[in-house]
């Protein structure tokens, strides 16, 4: 992972990338996986944020993140990329 504060002091960005593996070869009994399946490579995860704060008391932020799996290892609709988009903004008085 890493992240940056560009030119504006007020604005920060962040990326990271995660690998999942299966901690064991044996199956597994959890929603998605495919029991059948002896792959230890589950997939990748690519996360980006851009959190902008003008003032103390004042922000906002944007994630959005991306899962590629091994659909070897997957089943069903859950071997198809997944997307999460998150927007957030929060102040205080």
């Amino acid at each position: 992972s890493g992240s940056s504060s560009p030119i504006l002091r007020n604005l920060q960005t962040e990326l990271q990338l995660s690998n999942y593996l299966r901690p064991t070869a044996s199956p597994i009994s959890e929603i998605g996986l495919d029991p059948a399946s002896e792959a230890r490579y589950l997939g990748i995860e690519i996360d980006g944020m851009v959190r902008f704060r003008p003032f103390s008391d004042l922000g906002a932020l944007l994630s959005l993140g991306l899962f590629f799996p091994n659909k070897n290892a997957f089943s069903g609709t859950y071997a198809e990329p997944q997307f999460l988009g998150r927007f957030e903004f929060s102040f205080s008085f």
